[in-house]
This record gives structure tokens, sequence and C-alpha cells, in this order.
């Protein structure tokens, strides 16, 4: 879910990428299936998860690591 008095998720879609992004600057480095854990994922209907792990990937706001293992990516200063 989106955070107050922040940047707001405009779609369930986003608001998903940003769980995720928030369990990782949280709690570090993690396994896929930790992640999706951590992130509340499993309560999420259908394939979402990974759908928004892909996509949070590819906009560079998830790092893969290799193998099963992801973290944050570094955002740039505003």
């Amino acid at each position: 879910m989106p955070e107050l008095g922040g940047d707001h998720a405009h779609t369930r879609h986003e608001a998903e990428i940003a769980e995720l992004t928030r369990a990782l600057r949280n709690y570090g480095v993690l396994t896929r299936d930790y992640l999706e854990e951590l992130s509340g994922a499993r309560r999420w209907s259908g394939a979402t998860f990974d759908a928004a792990l892909y996509d949070g990937i590819r906009a560079g706001r998830i790092k893969p690591l290799g193998g099963d293992l992801y973290e944050a990516a570094v955002q740039p200063e505003r």
C-alpha cells in the first residue's frame, strides 16, 4: 500500500511493486520466497507477485543478485 504523505501509487500494481521495494529496504537482501512472505504477496490474488517483481526489476527499483536473491536498488537522490 502507498505511504501517506509520500509518492502515492496510482494502481494496485504500482502499490505491489512499492510493497516489494519496501520489504527489501527494510530487511535487506532476501530470497524470492522470503520477499513474497514479508511483502504480504502471498495474500495477493493471481500471479501478481511475479508481475510486480519483474516490473520492479525492469523499472530499476529491485536488483536481482543472482540465484534466488534480491535487494532494493539504490535510487538517485532527488
